[in-house]
Formats: structure tokens, sequence, C-alpha cells
């Protein structure tokens, strides 16, 4: 997993590409770390140069962390006052459900994602 993290990072450094991970990557690294279920930082999901992130289930979510276009099943990354959102497929990856949606995360804390045909974020 480290491994490719570093891959993705010079990769993205040496373009000058946006950081912001897809619903494929997040799904890729899900994918590398278990069959079925799986419990690791969210830095190691989302990207390490993220300080936190939350998952948003509904308008009212994303209307209160400042982000009222956003769809339902999304990510917003920040880190040193930069946010961006990241718009999950839900045939890939499913942040919704979950417990204290539309609440900001360290990305160091551990989170829990079970395969349930695409990945589900349960904690």
């Amino acid at each position: 997993m480290k491994r490719l993290a570093i891959v993705l990072a010079a990769s993205l450094l040496l373009c000058g590409c946006d950081a912001t991970p897809t619903t494929a990557e997040v799904a890729s690294a899900l994918d590398e770390q278990g069959p079925q279920q799986v419990t690791l930082p969210a830095a190691e999901i989302f990207g390490s140069e993220w300080d936190e992130w939350v998952p948003l289930c509904g308008t009212q979510q994303a209307e209160r962390v400042g982000h009222p276009e956003v769809a339902q099943n999304s990510v917003v990354l920040r880190a040193s006052g930069e946010e961006k959102v990241v718009e999950l497929n839900p045939s890939g990856v499913r942040v919704c459900p979950v417990h204290n949606s539309g609440q900001w995360r360290p990305t160091t804390d551990k989170t829990t994602w079970r395969r349930e045909g695409g990945w589900q974020l349960v904690s």
C-alpha cells in the first residue's frame, strides 16, 4: 500500500495533477488491503496530504460544511485551508449511511470498510 501511495504521489508531483482521489483509486486502495473487510487510517485511502475528511450523506450535511452543491455519497478532504470534493460512484464505494456522517474526522483515525458489492464505509 505504501508503495502505491508513493508511486501515485510521485506521478502527481511530476505531472502537476490534482491529488484528489477518484472512486477507482479509492476502491483500488481498499482492494489491495483485503477481500472482505478492511480497517486502516483514512490517509491510506484518500492520501496522506489531507488532514481531515468528512463523509456527506445529504444536502443538509453538505450545506453545513460549506458545499451545498455536493451530491450525496461524497467526501470533502481538507488540508491547510484547501478543500477538495470527491463525489464517489456508489456502485464502487459508498460512505452512506454511516454513523456521524457530516462531521470532520482526522485522516489519521482508522476507518472500517466492508465489501458489499462495492465497498461500504462501516465506521
